[in-house]
């Protein structure tokens, strides 16, 4: 059973609840130290020599605070000991010692203890130091905890602000594209039907054919547009709570299954070595390689595309890269090709200016970042990091 701290909400009032680690590498001081405690109406929870011995003590035993002798055997000395146990137990420490050096006193003021006893002890001395060392333990973790709950609610407050900034960021170029993208099919749509209305018996010549292929065309654009909308915001909705330890090779493989009539008509080769464990949603991650995979294959140019996916740790993620040897792209348009309805190289090349926007959001939404590199003609290299997984690959 690992140490059970002070429940820091409440003020234990019965001495009989507070359980005290006595360490003493001296026997007939720590029996001393434990009869006054027993005296005094405290539990001792055990009497350990040395400070690895506390250390076993407060990972196995309940303990609410510690009597601590400065000078004891062992590789720690009564200081080192208590910064672990604080550290890692969150537990009061009191010295007691005869040492009133200065030096002495610099080292065990750096640990933040919650008293200090000079020996010989006292039942009096004990009894003080342990009821203003328990008040002050349960008043800093209250403090703390109102801290980390402050901060907890600044973190929400910041991301609920960064989520509006970037949803009325979107709506905004949503509502450029509505004035734009989606007007301008309209528009050809509602010009053709009005002279083929206007002209007699026109549908079935040559004129009245261009008339109807616009028309057509015009409604298979808004259609496309419709659905590349709808996936991107389907993609969107993809929330973190979703994600889970995977290999991901597994959304590569996914993401070249969906795209195996494109790779195959373009004679596209995709090498990718085994790639790494990450924590990711699967479906946002396969949505990412295949955005980027059919961006590589539709600006191959002249040659047949040939695609590289590889992954470099950086810190506590996993860096992607995904390098074509297509057409490439002006460097200036690094950033504002990942905004909505953003295209590189404009009416030539069909698409929806969608994807690389889906690629951004959805990396954003797992804490990582995307961005792109290249010149005309040279090329392009997509990166995007996604947060690792602490384990080894899965297989």
């Amino acid at each position: 059973m690992a140490s059970q701290a002070i429940d820091h909400g409440q003020t234990k009032t019965n001495p009989f609840d507070i359980r005290v680690l006595i360490v003493e590498d001296e026997a007939i001081i720590a029996q001393d130290v434990a009869s006054m405690l027993e005296n005094l109406g405290y539990s001792v929870a055990g009497v350990a020599a040395s400070g690895e011995a506390a250390l076993v003590y407060a990972e196995t035993q309940a303990v609410d605070i510690v009597l601590m002798d400065i000078q004891i055997k062992g590789k720690r000395d009564g200081i080192d000991t208590a910064g672990e146990l604080k550290e890692l137990y969150r537990l009061p420490v009191v010295y007691m010692t005869a040492h009133t050096d200065d030096d002495t006193l610099a080292r065990a003021r750096a640990t933040e203890p919650f008293g200090y006893i000079a020996k010989p002890l006292t039942p009096g001395d004990i009894k003080v130091a342990l009821a203003i060392a328990l008040q002050r333990h349960r008043l800093h973790w209250q403090a703390e905890e109102r801290k980390v709950s402050l901060q907890a609610a600044v973190e929400n407050l910041e991301k609920s602000s960064r989520e509006l900034a970037r949803s009325n960021n979107s709506l905004a170029l949503l509502a450029k594209a509505l004035s734009h993208d989606l007007q301008e099919p309209l528009h050809a749509i509602s010009i053709s039907s009005n002279l083929l209305a206007l002209e007699k018996d026109i549908a079935a010549t040559e004129k009245g054919r261009e008339y109807l292929r616009a028309i057509k065309d015009g409604c298979l654009r808004l259609d496309t547009l419709m659905s590349a909308l709808l996936d991107y915001f389907s993609a969107s909705s993809l929330e973190r709570k979703g994600v889970q330890p995977i290999q991901a090779t597994g959304p590569l493989r996914a993401a070249m299954h969906n795209l195996s009539a494109d790779i195959e008509s373009s004679g596209a080769r995709i090498d990718a070595p085994h790639l790494p464990a990450v924590l990711v949603h699967p479906s946002a991650l396969m949505l990412i390689f295949q955005n980027l995979l059919a961006n590589s294959i539709k600006f191959a140019g002249d040659r047949a595309p040939h695609i590289q996916v590889s992954a470099e740790r950086e810190g506590d993620f996993w860096r992607f890269t995904v390098k074509d040897n297509g057409i490439g792209f002006d460097p200036a348009q690094s950033e504002a090709i990942f905004d909505l309805f953003a295209r590189a190289h404009g009416r030539p090349y069909s698409g929806t200016g969608l994807g690389l926007a889906m690629c951004r959001r959805l990396v954003d939404e797992h804490g990582g970042r995307i961005w792109a590199e290249s010149g005309t003609g040279e090329g392009a290299q997509f990166h995007f990091t996604i947060p690792a997984w602490f384990t080894r690959n899965i297989t």
